[in-house]
């Protein structure tokens, strides 16, 4: 099963439609489409984060399925989703803003 395979049966167990996906994360439903058909790349890692949560899965399993471990945009993605755990982390202990980017 390939990654737009995989991201359609997501959504179909979750009971969405394409438009519901759309009103939720902000993607277009259009887009989303044509990538469940293998037509376009997978999306930013913004925005498999917005689906695996969605969808209840996991981000790192969508990360691995949209992109082998070695290439640039699977690194981004890792990347992103660890520094928006420090964020998250900081926030919560209300550490505002401008005292995390002293």
């Amino acid at each position: 099963m390939n990654f737009g395979e995989h991201l359609r049966s997501l959504r179909e167990a979750a009971r969405l439609n394409l438009r519901d996906v759309e009103k939720s994360v902000g993607m277009a439903s259009g887009y989303l489409c044509q990538v469940e058909n293998g037509h376009r790349n997978p999306p930013n890692p913004r925005f498999l984060r917005k689906l695996a949560a969605l969808y209840g899965a996991s981000f790192y399993e969508l990360v691995d399925r949209a992109w082998p471990p070695e290439t640039p945009e699977a690194t981004i993605a890792m990347l992103t989703e660890r520094v928006c755990a420090v964020e998250a982390a900081l926030m919560a202990a209300g550490i505002p803003l401008m005292e995390r980017i002293k």
